[in-house]
């Protein structure tokens, strides 16, 4: 992966040190893929973040891994999914090389309004590729005791502990249930959102 505004700061070897970190390589390999000693590969890191302003691999990643906003405000009517309410899943990256796999960080947020009372709304990622959709992550709640026309805001961590079967966008979703457990009989609600993004926290879990 190159960019091009790195390579008017980055020597040759800079950036291919640049972009096998933003693999996940750890230095250790660097030092047989690129067939230099690990001082030199330490050297190179060096050079590398003090040119791009920062201090370590956590920095770096957190700077350019991928982060992905969808265009807002957007609205969407879940659909029944039995027994306990409604859902909704779609895929949100704007790339269509994404494919979440074991040890992914994502930090979710977003800020939406609902026409429905629900107990609480929550969120995963799933493969849906096949005709039994694998859970990739755990479910995590985002809010609770959500009422009719007031706006909520909420950001959680969502850490992948399955990999998708592939990069293709069905296998690569993120799952919304709006639940209603205790009154499951209750129409779908309709969501406004006005904040949906997901920024990546690290790569294959090399931070």
């Amino acid at each position: 992966m190159v960019i091009p505004v790195m390579q008017k700061k980055l020597t040759a070897r800079e950036q291919e040190l640049f972009d096998l970190l933003l693999e996940g390589i750890p230095p250790k390999e660097i030092v047989h893929k690129l067939n230099i000693s690990s001082h030199t590969v330490d050297t190179h890191r060096t050079s590398l973040y003090r040119k791009l302003g920062v201090r370590n691999i956590r920095e770096l990643l957190a700077q350019h891994l991928p982060k992905s906003s969808v265009e807002t405000p957007f609205t969407v009517t879940f659909t029944p999914n039995v027994p306990y309410g409604s859902a909704f899943q779609f895929y949100p990256f704007t790339s269509n090389n994404v494919r979440i796999t074991a040890g992914d960080s994502y930090n979710f947020s977003c800020t939406f309004t609902s026409d429905a009372d629900f107990e609480f709304f929550q969120v995963m990622f799933v493969d849906a590729a096949d005709l039994v959709s694998v859970r990739l992550s755990p479910t995590l709640r985002v809010i609770e005791n959500v009422k009719a026309n007031i706006e909520y805001s909420g950001t959680i961590t969502l850490i992948a502990n399955k990999t998708a079967a592939s990069a293709e966008p069905n296998a690569n979703l993120i799952y919304l249930d709006a639940i209603n457990r205790n009154k499951p009989e209750l129409p779908p609600p309709t969501i406004t959102f006005t904040r949906f993004e997901l920024v990546k926290n690290n790569h294959n879990g090399f931070i």
